[in-house]
């Protein structure tokens, strides 16, 4: 009877112990991570039953994306009731304009429980001051640069100090910096010139620039650049960079 009660509890043992290793093996099998572009653009290639989305919104999809991208605004009311819906088991590659919103879209995915997902370092941003390939549709809208090669050069030859804040509207550490550069903006008025350029508005300027991620800051003297941040700064940061 005894011999028979041992048995009984190393049997129950190994089962739960089986059980266990079954459960830590699923979990070590999930693959969630941002990755490089080199590396994303590798495995893109080499996955052929993959899913691809773009969490950016309808009008930057316009703009061009990456081929084959199911477009579902990260900001949009059905995002996640979309996501819902999407094969689990399936390869997915995440992409927004600078790495922000797939980030976070990365961890919804994560706890909904997808098995393997891969995020683009930098977004689109990255992707396009990398060459990489775009796919451009024919009802791409053409815009109109608020700030052309020609105008930036003159801007750069006219005053012997510029800072810019590369920024966007949908971009929360560039909102926040904004009252810190109006406020610089005044104070440094005829010593400085200092502005905020919509990299939506000016793609391809964006693209000569190599700006690849938001926020940027870049100083420039005498037409050089000096210095690039892309990071959030306060208003002492800001001005200890002004005055570099």
């Amino acid at each position: 009877m005894k011999n028979l009660i041992l048995f009984c509890l190393t049997a129950f043992v190994f089962m739960a112990s089986c059980a266990q290793n079954k459960v830590e093996n699923v979990q070590t099998a999930q693959e969630i991570k941002t990755i490089s572009i080199s590396e994303f653009s590798e495995k893109l290639n080499a996955t052929k039953d993959k899913i691809i989305i773009d969490v950016r919104t309808p009008g930057e999809v316009a703009t061009g994306n990456i081929a084959g991208a199911l477009n579902i605004d990260f900001n949009g009311n059905q995002f996640e009731s979309e996501i819902d819906k999407l094969d689990k088991t399936k390869p997915i590659f995440l992409y927004c304009k600078s790495g922000g919103r797939s980030g976070s879209a990365l961890e919804i995915m994560k706890q909904k429980g997808f098995s393997t997902v891969y995020n683009l370092q930098g977004g689109m941003m990255a992707w396009s001051a990398s060459n990489m390939p775009i796919n451009m549709s024919t009802s791409s809208p053409v815009i109109a640069e608020e700030w052309s090669a020609d105008k930036f050069s003159k801007l750069l030859r006219d005053n012997e100090v510029v800072l810019v804040d590369y920024y966007a509207q949908w971009c929360a550490p560039c909102k926040r910096m904004k009252p810190a550069l109006d406020s610089l903006e005044k104070k440094y008025l005829g010593k400085a010139k200092i502005i905020r350029l919509d990299v939506e508005k000016s793609p391809l300027l964006i693209k000569n620039e190599g700006v690849s991620a938001l926020p940027t800051i870049v100083l420039y003297k005498q037409g050089k650049r000096i210095k690039v941040l892309t990071k959030e700064l306060n208003q002492k940061e800001l001005e200890e960079l002004l005055l570099n």
